[in-house]
């Protein structure tokens, strides 16, 4: 009985975080895109030229990490807290591929980077397994979202 209310507490954290991190992090490039728009049509209205869009994702990257930093200092609300991550960090490897297309060795060596840190950071705060999922619910989607065809 107490393996049946273990598997199922497992398999239900499992699904939530997978289909919630994927809807946070669809709503992380919604929320990135609508940046965009913003910047495009008011700030740069009829100069569409001199936007940079290296320095929007960047900036949103950038953004996005600091969440992060946040989030792993919050006390409790763990399932929370990792389903959250895997919008940012999805975000930030998809910008670190984009920047860096014409040169995937190099894309990837950023990615592997990115990923070494946030392990590191995640065992250095001694969190739960399911954090680590989240890493994986993340890198998943951004890998195919990005990967040049």
């Amino acid at each position: 009985m107490m393996k049946a209310k273990t598997a199922r507490s497992i398999g239900l954290t499992i699904l939530s975080i997978t289909v919630l991190g994927v809807l946070c992090l669809a709503a992380s490039f919604f929320l990135y895109y609508g940046f965009f728009l913003f910047m495009e049509h008011y700030v740069y209205a009829g100069n569409h030229e001199k936007m940079s869009m290296g320095l929007v994702r960047i900036t949103f990257t950038i953004l996005y990490a600091l969440l992060f930093l946040l989030l792993l200092k919050i006390k409790g609300w763990h399932l929370t807290k990792a389903t959250l991550m895997v919008g940012p960090l999805g975000v930030a490897i998809v910008t670190l591929i984009l920047i860096n297309y014409r040169h995937m060795t190099q894309a990837l060596l950023y990615v592997a980077i990115l990923l070494a840190t946030v392990l590191i950071l995640l065992r250095i705060f001694k969190k739960q397994w399911f954090y680590y999922y989240a890493v994986l619910v993340a890198v998943i989607p951004a890998l195919f979202y990005a990967w040049p065809r």
